[in-house]
């Protein structure tokens, strides 16, 4: 097919490109934590319940951009590590989740594989590039929530 419009779509599709840079980062990321014992999934997941407290499965969704599929599987195999607990009601409004003493020493394990890998691209990139990209990346979520199409109501 010849239609250029595909190849504008190659070059200047910005879902395309960040979803790209999100895989590479991801397995960047990850291969720096895998000493650790944590996938950068399973890091994620517990700086997030660390963050907030006794988050629900959607709070922890909807902060890591994940859908409540992956953190459920995720969550599943972190608790039976040990390293998460959750409490309450049913399903993924319902239940909080916490950190056990076990989720807190991993976390706190990892923090300097993730602070290495980080403080590295940081270094590469310089503080203010950083700082002007993580700004872009918040006004390119922000513009495509605002130009969204309304999500029909679950039945």
């Amino acid at each position: 097919m010849k239609d250029e419009r595909i190849r504008s779509v190659a070059q200047s599709c910005l879902s395309r490109r960040t979803r790209a840079t999100a895989a590479v980062l991801s397995r960047h990321y990850g291969a720096q934590l895998r000493s650790t014992g944590l996938s950068g999934v399973e890091f994620s997941l517990l700086v997030a319940i660390a963050g907030e407290d006794g988050p629900n499965v959607s709070a922890v969704a909807e902060a890591l951009g994940f859908d409540s599929t992956t953190v459920v599987r995720n969550l599943k195999h972190l608790e039976r590590r040990g390293f998460v607990e959750s409490e309450g009601g049913r399903g993924r409004t319902g239940k909080r989740l916490r950190l056990t003493d076990e989720g807190e020493a991993a976390i706190s394990a990892a923090l300097d594989s993730w602070d290495a890998v980080n403080r590295t691209l940081v270094e590469k990139l310089g503080a203010e590039r950083v700082k002007e990209g993580l700004r872009f990346l918040e006004a390119l979520e922000e513009a495509a929530l605002a130009s969204a199409a309304p999500r029909a109501p679950k039945v």
